[in-house]
């Protein structure tokens, strides 16, 4: 950035691999996969963990539908109304400017898809097995508030189901000694 060029570098960088088209394209998996694969319904009962309330239910449908359609719309309008940059509205870059933009703008979008086809490919079982199983929440994720409380009422013993307010089995003085 310290020599005559460093601007037209700057500009390169800002406009292609820093602008709203590569983020947008980041956030419309972000959304997909915290709304359908990771379930709206789990993060809804994160962020009440969180908080300590429940969201109003538009936060849901937002998550599910306003969102991703939101940011694939910005992002298809960005492409639509694409113009080549311009430096101070003056200086055309060369057609190899515009190469190194876009693939500096391609270094940060193909990840995803790239490592999408390679986890698709390199685990076991048919292809809707392996997608089924790559789009499942893995199991060793912490429970929300909701869960442990479905689960202790399962498992809880007959007599001892005493739980107070926070959610705590209460535990005896002689217990708690060491």
């Amino acid at each position: 950035m310290l020599m005559e060029g460093g601007m037209y570098v700057f500009q390169l960088f800002d406009y292609y691999a820093a602008s709203g088209m590569c983020l947008l394209f980041m956030s419309i998996f972000e959304t997909a996969c915290i709304a359908w694969v990771y379930g709206a319904d789990r993060f809804y009962d994160n962020i009440e963990d969180m908080i300590g309330y429940r969201p109003g239910p538009y936060i849901k449908y937002c998550w599910l539908f306003f969102t991703p359609a939101t940011c694939i719309g910005t992002f298809a309008f960005s492409l639509i109304k694409y113009t080549p940059l311009k430096y101070n509205n003056e200086y055309v870059y060369p057609w190899w400017g515009y190469v190194i933009g876009w693939l500096l703008a391609l270094t940060s979008m193909v990840c995803i898809p790239f490592w999408m086809v390679y986890k698709i490919s390199s685990t076991q079982g048919t292809l809707r097995e392996r997608i089924r199983l790559l789009i499942t929440p893995s199991d060793d994720l912490p429970k929300t508030k909701r869960e442990q409380e479905r689960l202790l009422a399962i498992f809880a013993p007959e007599g001892d189901a005493t739980m107070n307010k926070n959610g705590y089995f209460p535990v005896s003085e002689r217990d708690s000694n060491l």
